[in-house]
């Protein structure tokens, strides 16, 4: 049997912690609701995606992607899935703290790639998840 389903991705809404530059992960240290750009934004994206026929939507439980999904799922009139393995990056040390600092910790991008912060994820950890996901 030959499935024919179609994915769609949509990035959360400008958040306080997009304006702020700061690393925001699991566990959520702050409250970082959507900025009124950023609902403002996730509406028009919505509205381009009426027409798609799409039956569901799964987000992280982050505030910023649960407000996103939130906002969707009303105009889309769907039902909404939260799922962990759709968080951000783990940011370990660097959670809550300016994006700067984190980007100037390492020193190639090999290093983030492969190992990560210190009590953070890799981006190989965060591929194993996102393929767990899908």
């Amino acid at each position: 049997m030959k499935l024919r389903n179609k994915y769609y991705i949509m990035r959360h809404g400008q958040a306080i912690s997009n304006v702020k530059r700061l690393c925001s992960s699991w566990p959520e240290e702050f409250n970082n609701p959507l900025t009124t750009m950023g609902k403002k934004a996730v509406k028009v994206a919505a509205e381009t995606l009426k027409d798609k026929n799409i039956s569901l939507i799964f987000h992280s439980p982050l505030k910023r992607t649960r407000m996103s999904a939130e906002i969707a799922g009303k105009i889309l009139k769907l039902k909404l899935r939260p799922d962990k393995r759709l968080r951000e990056i783990g940011f370990g040390i660097f959670n809550n703290k300016g994006l700067d600092k984190m980007w100037n910790a390492f020193k190639e991008e090999e290093e983030r790639i492969n190992k990560g912060a210190d009590g953070g994820e890799s981006y190989i950890e965060i591929l194993s998840r996102m393929m767990d996901f899908l």
